[in-house]
């Protein structure tokens, strides 16, 4: 949060506003139940028009009916990524920050949704979860569920659905604002340049801005400007003392403000060969490879600090090209170099683009739209010679950098070609880089599709030429000209974003589509559809899934094609596929009949018919619709409980399964490979009674990877008579593989292990690699299966199982949980599935149960970045031995700090290990000296300062050690004479020789603060210095210098109260 930010949530917590379109309360953080809440009123808020352009805040810890300031604990607020994992599923990527706000001595969440996020319209990008969810689970749960393509509106305090009326008014809205930026017109400034400056004032105006202290840049404008830098540049220092409106310089960088209009004042004294040395000095700047790709992209993030660097700025470079695409929009003002220009337009991008590598791409990146806008027909014949390099072009897609965030290199590529589809002319030619761009991005459709969304088009081409760029794509790509054309369906693609635009050439206004005109292409779409569906199952079952969203004729269009002869004849194997998609949306009608979206009745009895004509006729083929995963859709009764339904189901399935029996156990088998749940015919399977041999080939089947249906029938026969069953079987005939998998299905019992043991004797870790145990049903089995688990190398599912141990406070032994910690840290592979919190809640078991010091050292120290001094889970058996032992303090300083005599670096070369030691100290809270009754020992703590001094000033390190003894001895308790700071320790402070301990303490009491509520008068501050004052007071008599530091302290806070009281009107 910056000043203003901060000073607004102190606002809103100070006054509790009532909630509105930029304010609203929550009175706990957002839980994993609530994830999806979270989601969706982040997007709200983002889209909101009322507030636009202010920032919005979700504090969290306030009731809003009441205006009751309750708080939250510090640890339910999650850490920030836990937020930023979230905002992943909003597009574009908004910026939001989260974080805590002590206020009236409570603590409170904040999310803040800074009003910089101006890309709107945001929408959700994928289903949030994205497990799939019964229908009955989704109508009684639907706050625990977002889903993919759908947006939302904050209106007052209120969040809805986003609807077309008030998406077309953000993007109207948004485009104001656009074409006041663009096309602002230059009213010239009455002040007048000498002659003496034109000559480096219009050459400078060309390249905008430039670093002082950069040689190359001061080179390659001496170059254009003909004369010395120490020479020209003279006349820019004087235009700036002289407070010219066209020059500035702020940190090293000059910049030609209003260069726009310097440009076009100086038009006619801009010759060819003026603008012919510029170009080839602009080449010369943009055929510069950055040298970071010559690293592994691990490393490049490093590249300033492995002396990577570019000769010359983006800066210099982008507005360098700037000027030559500002130079095209008011070309015909050139009269003495228009020619020159023409020839500078295509030569730039033919030169700087012509062979060029994906370094080069990777470089340029964004600069790619400024080259596209300068010559757009040169830049597409560059970049289809870039995609017939097959590996350039490959390499370019595939190179990433895998931060926190992956960084590609191909966003430029995509904003350039936006850039140019505007131009009908383009239209087709960009569509057709599309295409051939499809086999190195499988998500290129969605990128056409937003070009020419029916109704949101982005480009000046007329409805005929948008279709015809389908019809293209259709015949040349069907694969993609098919999935774009679904796409184009009505109420497929209901949100959309806003493409780049052209900034000075060909100024473009959005294509306004009537409702009649909208109604029109979409009906010219789906008859395409029906003609390019031709026999094609997979896309006749397109044709079908649209029926719910087209008008009464064209839906019988596509009845008609659905339901005729040729379809009707096809294979039973393909009707099938069109016959349970009818199905599918017969049954989500009927159940929900009564809502507003649910087609009429007159349509659903046309479906049914439909489904009649097209079932197939083989009831192998038409029985495998009730073995889908997606049960849920598979009947239509509104009332029916999920109890219920699954009865229903399975019974309907023993039916099947008994039907297909007539023809024997080989068919049952056969037809369990032709379903989506083979799981489900093997349950099915089990309630019916079969001869033992048709047993022995189902559970002989286990050996087989495709063992589905043998691991229904086994998990049914064991729920239904339990593990007598097993003992009747000949296990004989199984591979170890196949009585894994067996053993699989049974429950988590001490039974069960045993049968593990029996049946696999030497290869038991077999089953202990694979199972996958969430409950353990006898509580003495922890131990077990725990070492079991550590014996199979799976240490992250074995720490679940601890945790649960926790949580149901089971025994267990604590020996385990060290050997699981230690081993988490070798599975690095596996470090984003373990859940920091659990990894915590280990630590801090091991710590309340005061297991062996060493061990819990070791573990301390290797989990120190997740441990903070913020909650209560702390290194507090590293700390105790940097309060006991002064020698591991300074191996600590070590690892931090070089010898003193190092002056150049003092910082240790290890970053890893230095920074580990770094956070140490800054958690360190226990001071030396007391025993474990919390009473001050002054003989222990005389003796660990001195042995601690001592062995500082041998290893060279004597300054910091002071300094960090002075910051922990900030937390000492007070006197238990009742002084507010224990004497011995006071004692230490007042010592004439302890100057830098005193420093340290100074240090951390002022640190320790934290941030700080602004207000007029300086409270907080002004209270801060009394109270130090009063300190200082007490310790006159007996610690006068221990005195004179906190009165300096005092004085400290008192500066810092007068200039908040001086510059309180900046803040506010």
């Amino acid at each position: 949060m910056n000043e203003e930010q901060e000073k607004e949530l102190l606002n809103i917590l100070t006054n509790l506003p009532s909630e509105s379109s930029w304010l609203d309360y929550k009175l706990f953080p957002y839980d994993n139940d609530h994830k999806a809440e979270f989601i969706k009123d982040v997007c709200s808020f983002l889209n909101c028009t009322d507030s636009y352009g202010k920032d919005k805040f979700i504090v969290i810890g306030v009731v809003d009916k009441e205006k009751y300031k309750k708080g939250i604990e510090k640890k339910r607020m999650d850490d920030d990524k836990y937020y930023q994992d979230l905002c992943e599923m909003i597009q574009p990527r908004p910026h939001v920050e989260t974080g805590i706000y002590k206020f009236e001595e409570k603590y409170f969440g904040y999310i803040l949704i800074s009003k910089d996020n101006m890309e709107r319209v945001y929408s959700i990008i994928k289903d949030y979860p994205d497990e799939t969810v019964t229908k009955e689970e989704e109508k009684n749960d639907i706050k625990k569920k977002v889903y993919a393509s759908t947006a939302y509106i904050r209106k007052g305090s209120v969040k809805y659905l986003l609807n077309e009326y008030d998406r077309r008014r953000i993007y109207e809205q948004d485009q104001q604002i656009k074409n006041i930026e663009n096309k602002k017109v230059f009213s010239y400034s009455t002040t007048q340049v000498d002659d003496e400056f034109k000559e480096v004032l219009k050459n400078c105006a060309l390249f905008g801005t430039w670093n002082d202290k950069n040689e190359n840049e001061r080179e390659i404008i001496s170059r254009v400007i003909g004369k010395d830098y120490n020479v020209w540049i003279k006349t820019m220092k004087r235009l700036l003392s002289q407070k010219s409106e066209y020059v500035s310089y702020k940190n090293n960088c000059w910049k030609i403000e209003k260069k726009e209009e310097l440009i076009e004042r100086y038009c006619d004294d801009y010759f060819d060969n003026d603008i012919e040395n510029f170009r080839k000095v602009t080449i010369e700047m943009l055929k510069e490879e950055d040298p970071r790709f010559d690293l592994e992209p691990d490393k490049r993030m490093m590249s300033s600090i492995l002396g990577k660097k570019m000769l010359y700025s983006k800066a210099i470079k982008k507005s360098s090209l700037e000027t030559f695409s500002y130079m095209k929009s008011i070309l015909y003002k050139f009269s003495n170099c228009e020619q020159e220009l023409k020839k500078s337009f295509w030569s730039i991008d033919r030169e700087i683009l012509e062979n060029a590598s994906w370094k080069l791409y990777a470089t340029l990146d964004d600069l790619l739209m400024i080259l596209a806008e300068i010559d757009g027909k040169e830049y597409l014949r560059q970049i289809n010679n870039l995609i017939r390099d097959k590996d350039n072009i490959k390499k370019l897609f595939e190179e990433k950098e895998e931060r926190i965030t992956i960084t590609n290199y191909t966003s430029g590529l995509y904003w350039s070609l936006q850039i140019l589809v505007w131009d009908s002319n383009n239209l087709m030619n960009v569509f057709e880089i599309y295409c051939k761009l499809e086999k190195y991005d499988k998500n290129i459709v969605e990128e056409m599709t937003r070009i020419i969304l029916p109704w949101y088009p982005q480009t000046q081409a007329n409805f005929t030429l948008r279709k015809a760029v389908v019809i293209m794509t259709l015949n040349e790509y069907p694969k993609i000209g098919w999935k774009l054309l679904m796409k184009l369906m009505p109420n497929v693609e209901r949100t959309s974003s806003s493409i780049c635009k052209p900034k000075w050439n060909g100024l473009v206004e959005e294509v306004e589509v009537t409702n009649g005109e909208l109604y029109k292409e979409y009906n010219e779409y789906v008859k395409l559809a029906i003609d390019y569906s031709k026999n094609n199952i997979n896309r006749i079952k397109d044709l079908v899934n649209i029926m719910e969203d087209v008008p009464k004729e064209i839906f019988d269009e596509i009845y008609n094609k659905v339901t005729s002869i040729d379809v009707i004849n096809m294979k039973d194997e393909e009707k099938y596929i069109i016959w349970d998609e009818i199905e599918k949306i017969i049954a989500k009608h009927k159940k929900f009949s009564k809502s507003d979206w649910a087609l009429p009745s007159e349509a659903v009895n046309k479906l049914e018919e439909m489904s009649k004509k097209v079932k197939p006729i083989s009831y192998k083929i038409y029985l495998k619709r009730i073995f889908n995963k997606e049960y849920w859709n598979l009947y239509d009764s509104e009332q029916e409980t999920y109890e219920d339904m699954e009865k229903r189901i399975l019974n309907d399935q023993i039916k099947a399964v008994e039907l297909l029996l007539t023809d024997g156990i080989e068919e049952v088998i056969k037809f369990s490979y032709t379903v989506k749940d083979p799981f489900k015919v093997g349950f099915a399977l089990a309630n019916i009674i079969i001869d033992k041999e048709s047993e022995k080939k189902i559970i002989k089947l286990l050996n087989n990877k495709q063992s589905e249906i043998s691991e229904g029938y086994v998990k049914s026969k064991v729920i239904n008579e339990k593990n007598t069953w097993i003992d009747e079987l000949d296990v004989s005939i199984l591979s170890i593989a196949g009585k894994v998998r067996f053993l699989m299905q049974l429950q988590e019992t001490q039974e069960t292990w045993e049968f593990v043991t029996k049946w696999l004797g030497k290869d038991e870790l077999e089953y202990w690699k694979n199972a996958d145990i969430r409950v353990i049903r006898d509580d003495s089995s922890y131990d077990y299966v725990i070492r079991k688990l550590i014996e199979a190398d799976r240490p992250v599912k074995a720490l679940e199982l601890i945790n649960m141990a926790l949580f149901e406070k089971k025994q267990f032994s604590r020996e385990l949980s060290i050997i699981v910690l230690k081993n988490c840290l070798k599975k690095q592979e596996y470090i984003n599935y373990i859940d920091i919190y659990d990894i915590k809640k280990l630590i801090k078991d091991l710590q309340d149960n005061d297991y062996a010091e060493d061990e819990l050292f070791g573990i301390e120290w290797s989990y120190l970045p997740i441990l903070s001094e913020y909650d209560d889970y702390r290194p507090i058996t590293i700390e105790r031995k940097l309060s006991e032992e002064p020698q591991i303090f300074n191996d600590v300083l070590c690892l931090i700090y070089k010898a003193h005599k190092d002056k150049k670096n003092n910082q240790n070369d290890n970053e890893k290990l230095a920074s580990n030691a770094y956070r140490l100290l800054n958690i360190w809270r226990l001071v030396p000296g007391y025993d474990k009754d919390g009473k001050m020992n002054k003989s222990k703590l005389n003796k660990w300062f001195n042995n601690a001094i001592k062995i500082a000033k041998e290893n060279d390190r004597l300054e910091v050690a002071l300094m960090s003894i002075g910051h922990v001895f900030y937390y000492t308790k007070e006197d238990p004479d009742g002084f507010w700071i224990d004497r011995n320790v006071a004692e230490i402070l007042n010592k004439d020789e302890n100057e830098e301990v005193r420093k340290g303490y100074s240090t951390q009491a002022f640190n320790a603060l934290g941030v700080v509520n602004v207000d007029k008068e300086g409270t907080v501050w002004l209270n801060q210095e009394k109270k130090w004052k009063k300190r200082a007071e007490l310790c006159q008599m007996d610690y006068f210098r221990f005195a004179n530091t906190l009165r300096e302290l005092a004085n400290t806070y008192h500066e810092h109260a007068e200039y908040e009281k001086q510059h309180y009107s900046d803040f506010y």
